[in-house]
């Protein structure tokens, strides 16, 4: 069963609608990555943001995949999760051989659905060969540790949704923006 809550991502057309291999995919990601570098000189903004957003359409496409796995074999869950994209990734400043900070958000503690995805979906980008940053937090979490570290608030600020439940991305901003930053 497959979700049809997830947005469709940004077309990639090297990709899209293939099942993703390790092997095949770096190739397409490191012929992305020198064709994008190869305009950094001339216009570093847009090479940025054209990763970020080529990175988005891969990061939603493997969650899918992930889901769809865990679908395969049990019931949907009652259990929401969110991926978002923070720091500079998250300001859409991803520049070739960049780290991609992500975080998942989900509403209570975690259950088997929320730890098998993100499981998943962290093997299968470290199987590409990518530094992923992540933080897995329920919302209260992520409210907590704003009002204890700075660089934590900083970060969620720079905040940007990428798949799942949108709700708790804004429920999120409303109690950061209430609670830490006001």
């Amino acid at each position: 069963m497959a979700r049809s809550d997830l947005p469709t991502p940004t077309p990639i057309p090297e990709i899209q609608g293939q099942t993703l291999q390790p092997k095949s995919f770096k190739q397409v990601f490191d012929a992305v990555r020198l064709h994008l570098s190869a305009r950094a000189a001339e216009d570093s903004q847009n090479l940025a943001r054209d990763l970020s957003r080529w990175m988005d359409g891969l990061l939603v496409l493997v969650l899918r995949e992930s889901e769809n796995a865990y679908f395969a074999a049990h019931a949907q869950p009652q259990h929401r999760l969110v991926l978002c994209a923070v720091g500079g990734y998250g300001r859409e400043e991803l520049f070739p051989f960049s780290d991609i900070d992500l975080l998942f958000i989900f509403p209570t503690k975690p259950n088997r659905y929320v730890e098998t995805v993100i499981e998943k979906f962290l093997y299968r980008l470290w199987d590409f060969g990518l530094v992923i940053g992540h933080s897995v937090r329920t919302l209260d979490q992520c409210v907590q540790i704003a009002k204890e570290d700075v660089s934590v608030a900083t970060a969620l600020l720079d905040c940007r949704f990428l798949a799942g439940d949108e709700n708790l991305v804004k429920k999120l901003m409303e109690r950061l923006y209430a609670e830490v930053f006001s």
